[in-house]
């Protein structure tokens, strides 16, 4: 009990010193359930095992405060680490890909994945599961680490084959239903292309890139416009952070340069060049898309489906929201879009 309490107290410390999370008490016996801290980001989750990492001298896995609902239950996992047992459903390899647990869920009822983003992390589906049905399993697929003995992944295509190898032991006879916000989107597509048989795959895409827009002949339009729209987003990007740095008490937070540096950076490179070389092929699937009003990929648009039924076979849906690329994925954004995903992934 008294590693416990040391290592809780240690917990409550780091996140007082993150802004817009500070002021917890350390006297208090309560949980603090991390979905209560609306300054508690990815970002800041990474933060934390950091520190973890460095004040006990141990290894945390993104997947220990991912799986985890509060102080409580992520300072038993930092003190059976410290233990030396390894947490439960660990990876066999370092840095390896692995399925996070965001929901239990019933025995018997088919599994939702997700994807993760280019960043690397499942952390902000928290709240997206939060708004699913209980009873749904949802598992978010984290990306693998640059410390694997094999390196990143070469391709988006070498990523889905992997990513389908996990979930196969947890899908069993199920359809496969999968989605992605940002990055981790073109990942769900090419997850549902690999599946060459059974029921048509249900795909969601949460303001994913779409690839036609690499290949495609431009239009003079948009051969005119298409400069200016970028340095506008650029511009917009950097007031942005400029705003972010005076209001810290935003749901989103700029990284610490450290943490870019050491986790997010080498992953989101990796990601991109993968990106770069992914060749997409048609998947037999129903797709659903979410598109923010204000993201960045919205600057083209190629008819009602937004260009994506060149790569499914089956229907396309679409919802825009009022939202950015960036904040699609915040509580407040999510709760507009989040019934009308999980009616579409229901049976």
């Amino acid at each position: 009990m008294a590693e416990f309490n040391a290592v809780r107290a240690a917990i409550i410390a780091e996140l007082n010193k993150f802004d817009g999370v500070g002021g917890l008490d350390h006297a208090t016996k309560a949980d603090v359930l991390f979905d209560d801290l609306e300054g508690f980001t990815s970002l800041k989750a990474v933060e934390l095992c950091m520190a973890m990492e460095e004040r006990f001298g141990i290894e945390v896995d993104m997947a220990e405060i991912t799986e985890v609902d509060g102080v409580h239950a992520f300072a038993r996992r930092v003190v059976h680490l410290i233990g030396g047992d390894k947490a439960d459903t660990p990876a066999e390899v370092a840095g390896a890909e692995r399925l996070v647990a965001l929901n239990k869920g019933k025995e018997g009822v088919c599994p939702v994945f997700l994807v993760h983003p280019g960043g690397g992390g499942v952390f902000p589906y928290r709240a997206l599961v939060n708004l699913m049905p209980p009873d749904v399993p949802v598992f978010g697929i984290q990306a693998r680490m640059p410390n694997h003995p094999d390196g990143s992944f070469s391709s988006i295509n070498e990523m889905a084959e992997a990513y389908k190898a996990l979930i196969a032991p947890v899908i069993g006879h199920h359809r496969l239903k999968v989605g992605g916000w940002s990055g981790g989107g073109l990942v769900a597509l090419q997850m549902a292309a690999l599946q060459s048989h059974g029921e048509p795959a249900k795909l969601v895409l949460i303001e994913t890139f779409n690839p036609q827009h690499d290949g495609r002949q431009q239009t003079a339009f948009e051969r005119l416009t298409t400069p200016a729209y970028w340095t506008l987003a650029n511009w917009q990007r950097h007031q942005f952070r400029a705003k972010i740095k005076k209001m810290p008490d935003m749901h989103a937070a700029l990284p610490e340069e450290d943490v870019e540096e050491r986790f997010q950076k080498p992953v989101l490179d990796a990601f991109s060049a993968a990106r770069a070389r992914y060749q997409p092929r048609v998947a037999n699937a129903d797709l659903f898309v979410v598109r923010a009003k204000a993201g960045r990929w919205n600057a083209f648009r190629a008819g009602p489906a937004m260009g994506w039924d060149l790569f499914v076979s089956g229907d396309v849906e679409t919802l825009e929201v009022l939202a950015s690329h960036q904040s699609i994925i915040l509580p407040a954004q999510i709760a507009q879009w989040a019934p009308a995903v999980s009616a579409f992934l229901s049976d």
